[in-house]
């Protein structure tokens, strides 16, 4: 609220739509009158939203890849809808922040619809999915190399003494080195047999 002499502006919060009220008095230089209340309504004027979609140019196929979305509304406190499409006849996703695995490889186009009130934004672009993920071993004197191609998905070597249920996983803590075309981690040689998976992190 700004006073100029006897003119009141009214300044609504950003994003403000609605019915608000306000109490005020006079002033004659020696004392205040009793108060007041005004009522103003703010009404709805031209709006607009914006999106920003993030998703990963390329991923390995049957792992969750993430897709997120960063809505700007602007001049309305509408709530924000989501559709995601992920190019793959799957069913769409509501959600702000989706994951989606992809069966088989390819080109998929993927794309999004978000709405606020009337208006509306969009976003779209493709999804390389790529060869699986598989581990591979480079022998040693002293141990060995775990490797794997390099990928945006996030990841974490484990190793296991054997297989027999229940396996006991241990994440390695070696430093992963990074190639033009692969993660590799360095290991020494075992006393017996050991065993390696990359976990996906979610």
């Amino acid at each position: 609220m700004g006073l100029s002499n006897s003119v009141a502006t009214y300044f609504p919060d950003p994003g403000f739509v609605g019915t608000d009220k306000f109490t005020f008095a006079a002033w004659n230089g020696s004392k205040n009158s009793l108060l007041a209340t005004g009522t103003v309504v703010v009404a709805e004027g031209p709006y607009s939203i914006a999106v920003n979609a993030l998703v990963p140019p390329d991923y390995p196929p049957g792992w969750p890849a993430a897709f997120s979305a960063v809505a700007t509304p602007s001049n309305t406190t509408a709530s924000v809808t989501y559709d995601w499409n992920f190019g793959d006849g799957s069913p769409h996703d509501t959600n702000r922040n989706a994951a989606h695995s992809y069966a088989a490889l390819g080109n998929y186009p993927w794309s999004l619809a978000v709405r606020a009130g009337a208006a509306t934004a969009s976003a779209s672009g493709t999804i390389a999915i790529g060869d699986s993920i598989r581990l591979g071993m480079l022998r040693q004197p002293l141990g060995g190399i775990v490797s794997w191609p390099r990928t945006r998905a996030d990841a974490i070597l484990e190793a296991a003494a054997e297989l027999r249920e229940p396996i006991l996983w241990r994440a390695s803590t070696n430093t992963v080195m990074t190639t033009l075309s692969a993660f590799e981690v360095k290991v020494a040689a075992p006393p017996a047999n050991e065993f390696f998976r990359l976990r996906q992190v979610r």
